[in-house]
């Protein structure tokens, strides 16, 4: 009696849950546009949010930040050093923004300078063009003007970038909105995200057109799947643009354009489309015409010392390691959440026919499966090793997580979606990202009397933004230092190892930039 009690009990409450669940499911069917938009606002504002509350805070400048400032405007201090004399830090600071009334003209001016050559070798100018756009009317050193006009131009492309995730995705997964949701939430809900808005170099363009060239790509292996014959002219301006604006924002992109490339071609062979090859082979050459036709330097970075002879294209083990062993594991799990991920894919490899569903996936899983392969030959073939190459890769890495849900039972993939749905922009608005570049400290180091000696241009250019206004630093770069001391005086010097001899000098040093810049107490010592 007592078991048939609480047996009708159970189905009480299980008729009762399932009726509350037949209701959310009516609402969200009758209102399913509408829910979407609403969920799809709020990941959005979120993101933008926290990404604008971060720039809002940016109060220094990485280095290379500074070279965007300077190449952009095309100053002609980025290659030759500013003549020996004594200058104010303010007269300085002058130097490095010569844009003299900063109206039309002038930017019209640095425009056709940045399509013939913007002086740095291994980069085209894409973004310093259009960074130099967001620039007109930028006229002084202005470390918070100069955030916010970049900071807007890299806001821009990233609001761009959302929604062009957002439509590779319902590429990929159509109406089943929660994995939807988790691929954006995967994508821009996340430090690493930010930090690329936060650049202000050509990064984030990077993953706005990596995403726009992916979503192209999709396009086209959709159409082959449905049966339809492809029309090469249709895809191949759109193609073609994607492709030479991508190479336009690092050569070393060319690994991801020639790996999804070809896994276009091969869809194009399972289906019987062989036009897709002549699409695939003749976009590439248009491609590589178009950065041209973008910047007629293009091709420098060919003959450039630093990528053919000396840092780049070297010891391939060591970019395996540094992405597998360094960059993803402490980016992508030892940051916050990490036990979340780890959590989605341990339980995908536990669930029921996750093997069938990995091989019969529907979901594109070979595109994370590319980027994997690509991420160490871009590090392999850069001339830092450093992780924001890939960064612009990293949205097309993130559909792991919904493809790995999408093998789960209903119940799991729903728990996870929600969970990772919720969980995540919660943490990323939270998220006060104040890049420490060591400005303080070097400011305070700088924050006297001091001889800069025989620095190289854009090394000079990296402390510029530490020097005090008022006052006065002497540049010395063609006259020997012995010769402009008199015997026993004193000076701070800032200077490298290898430009001093212990029989000219007493000297005492200690590194307050990068890895070779140091200042120096000298004391000129009588022969």
């Amino acid at each position: 009696m007592k078991k048939e009690k609480e047996q009708k009990e159970d189905e009480r409450i299980f008729t009762g849950w399932d009726r509350q669940s037949k209701r959310v499911k009516d609402f969200l069917g009758t209102h399913e546009r509408m829910v979407n938009i609403v969920v799809v606002a709020m990941l959005f504002l979120s993101c933008l949010t926290v990404r604008i509350n971060s720039l809002a805070h940016k109060e220094e400048l990485h280095s290379d930040e500074v070279f965007s400032l300077m190449l952009s405007t095309c100053n002609p201090y980025y290659n030759h050093a500013i003549a020996d004399g004594t200058y104010s830090g303010q007269e300085v600071k002058d130097r490095i923004v010569p844009v003299e009334e900063g109206d039309v003209g002038e930017t019209m001016r640095d425009l056709g300078q940045l399509w013939l050559n913007n002086g740095d070798a291994p980069h085209a100018s894409l973004y310093y063009m259009a960074l130099r756009l967001a620039l007109t009317g930028y006229g002084s050193y202005d470390v918070k003007e100069f955030v916010v006009r970049g900071g807007a131009l890299n806001l821009l492309l990233f609001c761009l970038s959302f929604l062009l995730m957002y439509r590779l995705l319902r590429q990929i997964f159509g109406r089943r909105h929660l994995l939807v949701y988790v691929g954006l939430t995967i994508a821009f809900c996340n430090l690493l995200s930010v930090r690329n808005t936060m650049l202000l170099r050509e990064y984030q363009m990077a993953e706005t057109v990596v995403v726009m060239f992916t979503s192209i790509a999709v396009s086209v292996v959709l159409k082959l799947r449905s049966g339809e014959a492809l029309c090469v002219r249709r895809y191949l301006p759109a193609f073609a643009v994607s492709i030479g604006c991508l190479l336009s924002l690092g050569y070393f992109h060319v690994f991801y354009i020639v790996a999804l490339g070809v896994g276009v071609a091969a869809s194009g062979l399972r289906y019987r489309q062989s036009r897709t090859i002549v699409l695939v082979l003749v976009s590439g050459l248009l491609g590589v015409g178009f950065a041209w036709l973008l910047y007629a330097g293009f091709f420098n970075f060919i003959i450039h010392p630093t990528v053919h002879q000396t840092m780049a294209f070297r010891n391939f083990p060591l970019a395996i390691s540094t992405v597998f062993l360094r960059d993803l594991p402490h980016f992508l799990f030892v940051r916050y959440g990490y036990w979340v991920l780890a959590a989605v894919f341990v339980c995908t490899l536990f669930s029921k026919g996750f093997r069938r569903s990995a091989v019969r996936n529907p979901y594109f899983l070979w595109l994370p499966v590319i980027v994997l392969v690509c991420m160490p030959l871009m590090i392999y073939a850069s001339v830092l090793k450093h992780p924001r190459y890939f960064y612009s890769l990293l949205p097309i890495l993130s559909l792991l997580v919904p493809q790995a849900i999408s093998m789960m039972s209903d119940l799991w993939r729903r728990y996870f979606a929600l969970l990772i749905i919720l969980f995540f922009p919660v943490l990323t608005v939270q998220i006060r990202l104040k890049e420490n570049y060591g400005w303080a400290k070097l400011t305070a180091e700088l924050n006297q009397p001091s001889t800069f000696y025989k620095l190289n241009p854009n090394e000079f250019a990296q402390l510029v933004p530490s020097l005090s206004d008022t006052i006065s630093y002497r540049i010395l770069n063609n006259k020997e230092l012995k010769e402009s001391m008199s015997d026993g005086e004193q000076l701070k010097v800032v200077s490298k190892l290898n430009q001093w001899s212990a029989d000219e000098f007493v000297y005492v040093g200690r590194r307050i930039w990068n890895k070779n810049i140091y200042l120096f107490d000298i004391k000129n010592v009588a022969p």
